[in-house]
């Protein structure tokens, strides 16, 4: 072999063993790497995955809450409209005969405030009375009949009294 063949082999032994020092090293740093990118991406998809449950309860919800709202939207602006009791007494006259109301201090809850009014009324019958408590779901107001109701008939006319609860949002001041 002549020297400049011993040359070329060393050179090709010398680059070879480079690229099979490149690679190694290549496949030392890509290996943990790729392992990295598997746990990291794993983990990824699981929070995804919880995100898009949450994402999804949450829009689940929502979409009960705007139903809701939508079915109750009267119920709910009710809550908002003011008290007036002249407007009342006008309701009551289409209903009953005579009218006497009596309107107390509020009462004070947790999230909404609260009128009680007495009402005292004479009609002919009772089922002037059955249909003032069908009608009263469909007034302006929250109103509830409070129980007892005392009925008294004198001379031929029934008289009536019962309590109302009247609710309405409070408002918050600061």
């Amino acid at each position: 072999m002549n020297p400049k063949e011993v040359k070329l082999i060393r050179l090709l032994v010398g680059v070879i063993v480079m690229i099979v020092m490149l690679f190694m090293l290549f496949i030392f740093m890509a290996i943990p790497s790729v392992n990295y990118y598997k746990k990291e991406n794993s983990r990824y998809l699981e929070v995804k995955a919880k995100y898009d449950a949450t994402k999804n309860s949450h829009q689940d919800s929502l979409n009960r809450l705007l139903d809701l709202k939508s079915d109750n939207r009267r119920v709910i602006e009710s809550f908002a409209n003011s008290f007036d009791e002249e407007v009342f007494v006008r309701y009551l006259h289409s209903k009953f005969d005579d009218v006497e109301i009596v309107k107390s201090e509020e009462i004070t809850e947790e999230k909404f405030l609260r009128y009680k009014i007495t009402v005292s009324t004479s009609m002919q019958t009772p089922m002037r009375f059955y249909e003032f408590l069908n009608d009263i779901n469909n007034y302006s107001n929250i109103l509830e009949v409070e129980f007892p109701i005392s009925f008294e008939m004198i001379e031929g006319t029934l008289f009536g009294s019962f309590d109302l609860k009247k609710y309405h949002y409070k408002i918050k001041t600061k």
